[in-house]
C-alpha cells in the first residue's frame, strides 16, 4: 500500500487529486495540508511513502518543506504540483535562489519530481 500525503493550499486542487487516487486500490491518502507548516507536521507523525506537494504554499515555503521531510522521515518521496517548470530538482540554481520566496502563480500544473525513486508500478504490493 502507498500512503499518500497531499498537501495543496486549494481545496479544489486536494479534491481533486483525491478523486484522481480514490480508485487505486494500491493507494491511501492518510493526511491532507493546506499550508507547509501543516504539511510538515503531519510528514513528521504519519511518515507517508509519497507527499504530494504544492510549490508555492503560505507558512513555510515548499522548498524549506520539502528539504526537511526528505531529512527527517526517511524513504519518503516528494512530488511537486509545480507551475514553474524551471522546478526540476531540489538542487538546482532556480530551486535554491526560489527557497524561501513564493513563486509566481501559473495557469496550469505539471509534475516534477523532487527525488528519484523508482516508481512502484500500480497493482504490486
Amino acid at each position: 500500500m502507498i500512503r499518500v500525503l497531499v498537501a495543496d493550499d486549494h481545496l479544489a486542487v486536494r479534491e481533486g487529486i483525491r478523486t484522481l487516487l480514490a480508485n487505486e486500490r494500491e493507494i491511501t491518502i492518510v493526511g491532507e495540508a493546506d499550508d507547509g507548516s501543516t504539511a510538515l507536521s503531519l510528514a513528521r507523525t504519519l511518515r507517508p511513502d509519497l507527499i504530494v506537494l504544492d510549490d508555492s504554499m503560505p507558512g513555510i515555503g515548499s522548498l524549506d518543506v520539502a528539504r526537511k521531510i526528505l531529512a527527517e522521515v526517511p524513504g519518503a518521496a516528494i512530488v511537486f504540483l509545480a507551475r514553474d517548470p524551471g522546478m526540476r530538482d531540489l538542487r538546482s540554481p532556480r530551486a535554491r535562489r526560489h527557497s524561501s520566496r513564493r513563486m509566481r502563480r501559473r495557469r496550469s500544473y505539471s509534475v516534477r519530481c523532487a527525488r528519484a525513486r523508482p516508481p512502484l508500478p500500480l497493482g504490486s504490493s
